[in-house]
């Protein structure tokens, strides 16, 4: 489905376009659903180590992760290989999409690497229409349910900054 409501964007608004730029956007859609399903292998994958019961080994993975890095206990490596391909691959989709989310807007981002700042900074850059109250709902969205505060557990299931979690994550683990 997400293919066809591509398409059809594309087709409704190519003129806004130049022939370069849907290259480069067509060519990041299909990073972002690439990632999108190497997400979802990976989580898949973390979710049948232990068959379901995730939760008796996520955490103590997290730990061996950060603190103790333990390689004798084989179900340990294997629960914390799964995170870290997990954490790896999330945190790769969610560049790639700020990227395409850029790319769309025509924030002129063409290179380099993703981050929270420079996607607010490349969001900030848009000033004509009809993107600027795109990239303002965006903006909006990102700051409330993807990079903004912990709101307590007992009160919502979501986390609304789950974006920042995965990133800090991600960066512990992998430096």
């Amino acid at each position: 489905i997400l293919r066809k409501i591509h398409k059809t964007y594309i087709f409704s608004n190519q003129r806004l376009y130049t022939e370069d730029e849907l290259y480069q956007i067509n060519h990041f859609f299909n990073s972002v659903i690439f990632k999108s399903f190497l997400t979802r292998i990976a989580i898949e994958q973390l979710q049948s180590v232990k068959y379901g019961r995730i939760n008796e080994s996520l955490w103590p993975a997290i730990e061996n992760s950060l603190y103790t890095l333990n390689c004798s206990n084989d179900e340990q490596v294997l629960v914390s290989f799964a995170l870290e391909s997990f954490l790896f691959e999330a945190r790769s989709f969610l560049d790639v999409y700020m990227i395409f989310v850029c790319l769309l807007l025509k924030t002129g981002f063409t290179k380099g690497h993703m981050k929270q700042s420079r996607f607010y900074a490349e969001l900030d850059k848009v000033k004509e229409p009809p993107f600027v109250e795109k990239a303002g709902w965006i903006k909006q969205y990102f700051d409330k349910n993807v990079f903004g505060t912990e709101e307590n557990q007992q009160e919502s299931i979501f986390r609304h900054d789950w974006g920042a979690l995965l990133k800090s994550l991600r960066d512990r683990i992998s430096h």
